[in-house]
């Protein structure tokens, strides 16, 4: 009976081998800002908005790691830009909040401010700090930006592993601000298989045939308005965004080992 087990698990550690390519790195890994450092173009220079974004991207992947005996995990990725236009919206964003609350750990984390004359501020390491008196919201870390200043854009990214939570989970990218080059990205190995609904006008998910090495799905558009927070509406159910949920296991056998 224990040997039973034991080939059972080893086929299922090979079938996850074979869905996933050694070479394939996670996306994080990957992901490459402009040397240059150059500014948001598609912002506006002034607005009626405090602030709006100029990227708001969320990438999802599933990863058979080697880290972890080729078990299953899950990579969040959050890439934003966003621009200010008032001094109000300057102190807002001088401190970007991350959320670890079910994370195993931050794996990636940078920043850069690019000033109106063009000139970059780079994030220091030492500058991601532990946020403190937050017990009753759970964990968080921060960047502690400096060099903001109306008209700067902020740039961002941020990496938190996770265990894999595949029984459904959505994400609103809407807002009281303006949100531009939107993009919602689910990578997973070639056999998972994933379930999706656009919520208020979100797009529509399409899967990416072009990548051959796993599963790729998505949904993108080049704006999304402002909504508002009015008395007595329920707000955050109509907000743009996305469901998503496993459907299917292709290779057979449990999805979590």
């Amino acid at each position: 009976m224990k040997n039973s087990i034991l080939t059972a698990l080893f086929l299922f550690v090979l079938m996850a081998m074979q869905a996933q390519e050694d070479s394939l790195k996670p996306y994080y890994q990957t992901l490459e800002w402009n040397d240059d450092g150059s500014r948001c173009d598609w912002c506006a220079n002034d607005s009626i908005h405090q602030a709006e974004y100029g990227i708001d991207k969320m990438v999802i992947e599933y990863y058979y790691s080697p880290t972890y005996d080729y078990n299953l995990v899950e990579y969040r990725t959050f890439h934003k830009l966003v621009r200010v236009h008032t001094e109000k919206a300057v102190n807002s964003f001088n401190q970007i909040y991350m959320n670890l609350n079910n994370a195993v750990d931050l794996v990636d984390a940078r920043a850069r401010v690019i000033k109106p004359n063009g000139e970059v501020v780079y994030l220091k390491k030492e500058d991601i700090l532990e946020a403190k008196n937050f017990e009753e919201y759970g964990r968080f870390k921060y960047f502690a930006l400096e060099g903001i200043e109306i008209g700067s854009d902020i740039e961002y990214t941020y990496t938190v592993l996770k265990a894999p939570y595949l029984d459904g989970s959505s994400y609103a990218f809407q807002s009281d601000l303006p949100h531009h080059k939107v993009e919602f990205r689910l990578l997973a190995p070639n056999n998972l298989i994933f379930a999706f609904q656009s919520d208020n006008g979100f797009p529509e998910i399409q899967q990416d045939t072009t990548d051959t090495t796993r599963n790729v799905w998505v949904a993108q558009t080049e704006k999304i308005p402002p909504r508002f927070n009015e008395p007595y509406s329920s707000y955050e159910p109509s907000l743009q965004g996305i469901q998503f949920k496993i459907e299917e296991n292709s290779a057979g056998g449990p999805l979590i080992w």
